[in-house]
């Protein structure tokens, strides 16, 4: 049976990918990197918004061990983010530029303290 994440972790990761990435497709392309398998990925409907994709794939990923890792590597990339290219050339890009940099703080903040208290 699996461990678990804390809660207030899932929180951050799946808000600081909500932020990242505007667009879908882009979104999509992170997943992919990150070994989300092709078969869920060809399961998520244009139709259907990201936080609905987000909300399919988390408790997938929250119930097996291996789930939980590639959260964690997920967490990780989402932290060593620098730049935002999906959210630049958009009327309000740095609105979502400043919320995103805010979003990836607060999970490396909290990756930072886990690490210390290890």
């Amino acid at each position: 049976m699996p461990t678990g994440l804390p809660s207030h972790f899932i929180d951050l990761v799946y808000d600081a990918l909500l932020k990242s990435y505007w667009r879908k497709e882009a979104l999509r392309r992170f997943l992919r990197r990150s070994h989300i398998a092709e078969s869920f990925l060809a399961q998520l409907s244009p139709d259907e918004s990201k936080r609905e994709w987000l909300d399919r794939l988390f408790p997938k990923l929250e119930a097996t061990d291996r789930g939980q890792a590639v959260i964690q590597q997920i967490a990780r990339s989402l932290a060593d983010q620098t730049t935002f290219p999906d959210l630049e050339n958009w009327e309000d890009s740095d609105e979502k530029i400043r919320a995103a940099k805010s979003a990836v703080a607060a999970l490396r903040d909290y990756l930072d303290r886990k690490q210390e208290e290890q």
